[in-house]
């Protein structure tokens, strides 16, 4: 929250200026003035999505702690989780013939996962990281190592098909947040060149599977498989290329918020058959 909030005064800085120093000289006014416009022309490509991410952030808090419970016959059951596994991507470059396959990891923290009583369709809130590096030469002898990194909220809808204690859940997810990229080259001859690390606006479409198995009342286990859709396309030295994320399996560390309910014992029933 504290980061909307500065870049909302850094925006107004140039406006704000003018309206509450009225005694300051032309000149002063005139500096005022231009840093507002330049600031405003910095952050209006990405205005949108600043809201967008603050609005996340203001949900993730909001929605992290089970909701009270609702009427037996429409409550809703939430779910939070931690997953990770191995992932893949592929990177390929445009202009010459190296083609990489990268390797990496798949991490995910679900703040609230919302159901149906009765299974039924499904609405989650995640954390979303994804990172890989990937190493490989080209028919020159150039050697090229890539790193790429993305950190998302995300927000996903499905349907919960429930089969007994297992629940297989379909869903496809929107995740918007940010995209570091960063690439070392060393040519034939030895010569290295790192090339510093590029951060950007990025989004995943992705979609999957989710298997989870009631194990006990609160901890449950699950397996999932992830589908990813999205490129991204990066530049460094001679080499532009696109980066796909193809897709990943992580296994489901599952808390299940749910309150339990204990059975009452009846007083006046007959113990030990008297």
């Amino acid at each position: 929250m504290s980061v909307v909030v500065g870049v909302a005064f850094a925006c107004l800085t140039g406006s704000s200026a003018r309206l509450f120093l009225p005694t300051l000289s032309q000149p002063l006014n005139r500096e005022f003035s231009a840093r507002g416009t330049m600031l405003n022309q910095i952050m209006r490509p990405h205005f949108r999505c600043l809201l967008l991410f603050a609005f996340l952030c203001i949900s993730t808090f909001s929605s992290a702690f089970p909701q009270e419970e609702k009427e037996e016959s429409g409550k809703d059951k939430t779910l939070s989780w931690f997953a990770t596994g191995p992932t893949k991507a592929d990177f390929r470059a445009q202009n010459s013939d190296l083609a990489l396959t990268m390797n990496g990891m798949h991490n995910e923290i679900t703040f609230w996962q919302d159901r149906g009583f009765d299974g039924g369709l499904l609405d989650g809130l995640h954390l979303l990281s994804l990172s890989f590096q990937g190493e490989g030469t080209d028919s020159s002898g150039n050697d090229h190592v890539v790193e790429y990194r993305n950190l998302s909220f995300a927000y996903s809808l499905g349907y919960d098909l429930r089969l007994g204690l297992a629940h297989l859940q379909p869903y496809a997810a929107f995740g918007l947040g940010m995209d570091y990229h960063n690439a070392t080259h060393t040519s034939a001859s030895g010569k290295i060149t790192p090339y510093e690390e590029k951060s950007e606006w990025g989004y995943q479409f992705y979609y999957g599977l989710n298997l989870i198995l009631e194990v006990s009342g609160k901890l449950w286990l699950g397996y999932a498989i992830n589908y990813f859709t999205d490129s991204l396309k990066i530049q460094y030295h001679d080499i532009k290329a696109t980066i796909t994320p193809r897709q990943s399996q992580t296994l489901m560390l599952v808390w299940n918020w749910e309150r339990l309910h204990i059975e009452t014992i009846d007083p006046n029933a007959a113990f030990f058959g008297f």
